[in-house]
């Protein structure tokens, strides 16, 4: 499933509707695909941007509660090979009401 795929089962499985918490699996573990290994995280956080979803994107072996608001800071940047280009734009999040747990970090970017 590529992340778009991802992002609309989630939709569908919300009744059309993203809710609750999106969260990607099986991905930010090895390097055992043809596609650079950041591009799953980069490509499903851009899927969530569009589609107005929630997204949970925690660290490898970090604690992580879907309840609590989600970090914003696209951690696998720190660790994985710059792409030929450099990193794409973060994509604008979607417009989001005051309690939906999301942050605005979105300005701040990784080195």
């Amino acid at each position: 499933m590529t992340p778009a795929e991802g992002m609309q089962a989630h939709t569908d499985l919300s009744g059309g509707t993203p809710a609750g918490v999106m969260m990607p699996i099986h991905w930010a573990t090895f390097n055992l695909a043809q596609h650079p290994w950041a591009e799953p995280g980069e490509g499903t956080v851009a899927a969530a941007r569009e589609h107005g979803a929630k997204i949970a994107t925690p660290r490898v072996g970090a604690p992580f509660e879907p309840a609590d608001p989600q970090p914003d800071d696209w951690w696998w940047r720190e660790c994985a090979v710059v792409p030929a280009g450099g990193w794409p734009a973060h994509p604008p999040r979607a417009a989001a009401s005051k309690d939906d747990g999301a942050t605005d970090l979105e300005t701040a970017s990784p080195a």
